[in-house]
């Protein structure tokens, strides 16, 4: 059965344009996964614990009903 796993928190998880020079170690996590496990990355560059709440990135991470959730706030 697949595991899906839900990452949640800041820029240093976060998906970033392919035109910028940052990355999230999100965005590398899942070549380093076997076949099997879908990543969800939710992190949002610039969040707080309180401002990823308030935006509703909390609800989609429970909407998404993962098997594990990844969280990391800088």
């Amino acid at each position: 059965a697949e595991v899906h796993l839900v990452l949640a928190g800041d820029s240093t998880v976060a998906r970033h344009p392919k035109d910028r020079t940052q990355a999230g170690w999100g965005e590398a996590l899942p070549q380093f996964l076997k076949p099997g496990v879908r990543v969800t990355n939710l992190a949002k560059g610039g969040a707080s614990s309180v401002s990823f709440r308030t935006a509703g990135l909390w609800d989609q991470v429970l909407a998404a009903a993962p098997d594990y959730v990844l969280i990391q706030f800088g």
